[in-house]
Formats: structure tokens, C-alpha cells, sequence
């Protein structure tokens, strides 16, 4: 079984979805502006209700990409509307060449998408691989790269509250993890012990509805 993130999309075991979800938010943090007075604009910026890429990053980004993306990044704004329309046409992509859903698609509890692919025992694994990522390929490797920077309306809501139940568990695991943890302020946990951490991410996961989240 292939699990599907909502901004990266791409076959993951549990680990490789927690170093996943915490490089995500490394990149939010990283591309999110809200620099002093004068600083330079980041190249690829939350804006509210998408994502904005200066030109020469678009330029990059768009070097080998496909029509429909190139479309999709032309104005140099990725919308919501955009995001969810590249994104349902990838699961289109994706049901046309016989693939199976074992989980999704779906939608976190900050609008991204998610879902888990199945190969039935006998079945062609290694072409059903090739389809997904040429579905990826057309609709949304680079949208969903660049989407990754965006910040929904209750992101810090949801956020918050999903770290204070993480640091909850933490704490009656053994840890001396803070009451209300910033962002990025649990992933020390992850050094000492991989497994209580995991098992204390993973009912967080659930509560929040936030499917690959690492603890971020």
C-alpha cells in the first residue's frame, strides 16, 4: 500500500511520512515571509487564499513541467480553486488507469488532500507505481511542491491543538515535553525514542484529522 500526503504524494512508509510532514514545515517556516520592515519578500509566500512565486522561481519550478501545470502558474498565484482542481484531476488520472483506493481520497482538517493506493495480491505493482507518478507528473508535482508554503485560515488553531494533545502523550510517556509547544518545538522527542513518539503522532493524527503530520 502507497501512502499519498496531501502536498507531497508520494509512496511513503510511517517514518518517511514523518520526515515528510516535518520537512513541509520547515519550508512554510522557511517561505513564509513576515520578515521586519524592508526585508526581501520570500520567493514562494503564503497570500490569502493561495500561494504567490516571484518569477524567477516560477522559471525553475516550471522547467520540464507539464501544459496544465504551466497554465496553472502563468499568473504567478496558485489559488485554492486551482490546488483542488489539479489535484481532483490527478485522482481522475489516477481511477482512469485502474487504480484502487484503500484510503481517500480525502481531505485534511486544513483542506489538503490525502490518499492511500492498493495493489491487489497478482496485481502489476511496479506499472501501477509508473501510472501514479505519471499522473503526479501531469497535475501536480510542482503545484503541490509549491502548495506545501500555504497556510489555511485555522492553521494555527488546528496546529496548536494538535501539538498540546501530542505534548500531552508525551508527557505521560516520560518526556519533558512543554504544555503548549511552539511549532517545531516536540521534534527533539523523536531522538531518544522513535517508537513512543510515533505512537503518541499517530492518536494526534486521528483526533485532528491531519493524516502524515510529524509533530511539527
Amino acid at each position: 500500500m502507497d501512502f499519498f500526503t496531501a502536498h507531497g504524494r508520494r509512496p511513503m512508509t510511517f517514518l518517511q511520512v514523518l520526515s515528510a510532514a516535518l520537512a513541509a514545515v520547515i519550508v512554510s517556516a522557511g517561505c513564509g515571509g513576515g520578515g521586519g520592515a524592508g526585508a526581501p519578500e520570500a520567493p514562494i509566500r503564503a497570500i490569502e487564499g493561495g500561494v504567490k512565486i516571484d518569477a524567477a522561481t516560477r522559471e525553475n519550478i516550471l522547467k520540464n513541467a507539464s501544459d496544465f501545470q504551466q497554465a496553472i502558474f502563468r499568473d504567478g498565484v496558485v489559488t485554492h480553486e486551482e490546488y483542488e482542481r489539479a489535484t481532483l484531476a490527478e485522482i481522475a488520472c489516477l481511477r482512469e488507469a485502474g487504480l484502487q483506493f484503500h484510503e481517500g481520497p480525502s481531505t485534511d482538517a486544513l483542506g489538503r488532500y490525502y490518499w492511500a493506493l492498493f495493489y491487489p495480491a497478482g496485481s502489476d505493482v511496479d506499472r501501477g507505481r509508473a501510472e501514479a507518478q505519471r499522473c503526479k507528473n501531469e497535475y501536480t508535482d510542482r503545484i503541490g511542491m509549491v502548495w506545501s508554503n500555504y497556510r489555511a485560515p485555522n492553521y494555527d488553531e488546528v496546529m496548536q491543538s494538535a501539538r498540546d494533545d501530542l505534548a500531552a502523550c508525551l508527557r505521560e510517556a516520560g518526556f519533558d515535553a512543554p504544555e503548549h509547544p511552539r511549532e517545531g518545538e516536540l521534534i527533539q522527542f523523536q531522538e531518544p525514542d522513535m517508537t513512543r513518539y510515533a505512537l503518541c503522532v499517530r492518536p494526534a493524527q486521528q483526533k485532528h484529522n491531519l493524516p502524515g503530520w510529524g509533530g511539527g
